[in-house]
């Protein structure tokens, strides 16, 4: 489609975007005072208040939308996570918007993961990449057309609907074990094995369940609680770091401790614990894991570890034995 592009206008700089200032405020208060448990809180406010900053950098407009992606589309922004977003347009040349959207939030200091895509351009970089469509299976739309999002949205769709995505979920799952045949301490607990990435492949498949139309059992409520635990340590790292920082050693323990309120051994126990049920629901989702080179031993151990935090857990709260619960 053919369209005549908007004129030039002034890019902000980020004193000129009191919105942005604010991001940047209260995520340096964060890693002072934490809100609430230092977990989804922090993580939802981060989120809320960066909605509010992208969109008064680009207000809404036909021919474009402001679609946040990957984790911040997810909503699980830690204090220094990039900004993923993409520019989607209908336009001949769609720089000068670029240019009004990204260039605060660079010159703010932030890392911002950023495309700027027709919506045709989206689904065949879905269809070519399976980075690119687990990606877009967690986008919000923040300004903009709702019309080009609703595109995007089905392309997507078409996407999912044409290829499974276990198998890959089941190969990046087990590429994590063989690097990391056991649990560790010094543990990353984005991408390390019983990390929040396992966690992302659990709501990708559910993702997209849901959007070819298929039932998706929820979230168990195991799962949901090593999610928060592992937000939280993250958050934590990320705060006493002052960077992207996601890896738990040694001496980052203790100040990571300080900054969620509790003692050094008790953040240690409660990664561990959370990484290790994260581990077992794996296990139990894609069995097909266990086929991954690792010692018997340690991999019985933390599997046991695992189910007793769960029997536990269920006879504290009644949960019996009943293993999922439908989402609302």
């Amino acid at each position: 489609m053919s369209c005549e592009s908007a004129p030039a206008k002034e890019v902000l700089t980020p004193s000129d975007a009191p919105s942005l200032q604010d991001f940047i405020g209260l995520r340096d208060a964060v890693r002072h005072d934490r809100i609430g448990h230092g977990g989804r809180e922090v993580c939802d406010a981060l989120t809320d208040s960066l909605d509010k900053a992208v969109g008064d950098l680009l207000p809404g407009s036909e021919q474009l939308a402001v679609v946040a992606v990957g984790g911040y589309g997810r909503g699980e922004m830690s204090p220094y996570s990039d900004v993923d977003l993409m520019l989607l347009h209908e336009r001949d040349d769609a720089s000068d918007a670029a240019a009004s959207l990204f260039r605060p939030l660079w010159d703010a200091g932030l890392r911002v993961g950023h495309a700027v895509r027709t919506v045709t351009e989206a689904t065949e970089a879905a269809r070519e990449r399976f980075e690119t469509e687990t990606t877009l299976l967690t986008t919000r739309l923040i300004s903009g057309s709702e019309a080009l999002y609703e595109g995007l949205r089905a392309g997507v769709t078409a996407v999912n609907k044409a290829r499974p995505m276990r198998r890959h979920l089941v190969a990046a799952e087990r590429e994590r074990r063989e690097e990391t045949p056991f649990l560790l301490m010094a543990a990353d607990v984005k991408v390390g094995r019983g990390g929040l990435r396992t966690l992302h492949g659990f709501d990708w498949e559910r993702r997209r369940e849901d959007l070819i139309g298929r039932f998706s059992a929820g979230a168990e409520p195991e799962e949901g609680e090593a999610h928060e635990s592992l937000l939280r340590v993250r958050n934590a790292l990320h705060a006493v770091t002052g960077r992207s920082h996601d890896v738990f050693s040694p001496e980052l323990r203790e100040p990571v401790a300080r900054w969620l309120g509790v003692e050094t051994l008790e953040a240690a126990r409660m990664l561990v614990e959370a990484m290790g049920v994260v581990d077992f629901l794996a296990s139990r989702r894609w069995p097909e894991v266990m086929e991954a080179a690792a010692p018997k031993r340690r991999r019985v151990w933390s599997r046991r570890v695992a189910q007793r935090k769960i029997d536990r857990r269920r006879r504290q709260h009644g949960t019996g034995d009943r293993r999922f619960q439908r989402r609302h």
